[in-house]
């Protein structure tokens, strides 16, 4: 197991340009410590959300209104990385904008819903993330 190509270096840029990043994901709690301390990728996060934390998941945008709450930011505030069709549409409704990322590993998901879409996690930048802001 390793990361996505590019999630690393998208990270370290985040965190060198003063992002709060947080994670909001469908597994359970228990999973995600255990993929971010094996990658070592726990250090890129301020916060971290599972649903375990809420009680509708995605496609509702409860799960991603929380960890909002937990980075002490406003929804409208918030870009969302995703790569399923019920994230997106969570986090369109939670106010939030939204990267799709057509992930070959999430079976040709709908991401028409996001406000745009990359192929390539290297293909998301400052520039790309602020345009949308």
């Amino acid at each position: 197991m390793k990361p996505i190509d590019g999630i690393v270096e998208l990270l370290i840029t985040l965190k060198n340009n003063t992002f709060k990043i947080g994670l909001a994901s469908s597994s359970p709690e228990v999973l995600i410590k255990e993929v971010l301390n094996s990658l070592n990728l726990e250090k890129y996060f301020d916060v971290y959300a599972s649903a375990d934390h809420v009680v509708r998941g995605k496609p509702k945008p409860d799960l991603f209104i929380y960890t909002a709450g937990l980075l002490q930011v406003r929804p409208k505030e918030c870009v969302v990385i995703e790569d399923s069709k019920n994230g997106v549409k969570a986090a369109k409704a939670a106010g939030m904008k939204c990267i799709g990322f057509v992930n070959p590993n999430s079976m040709n998901q709908d991401l028409s819903l996001a406000d745009v879409k990359v192929n390539s996690i290297k293909d998301i930048t400052i520039d790309l993330i602020k345009s949308l802001e």
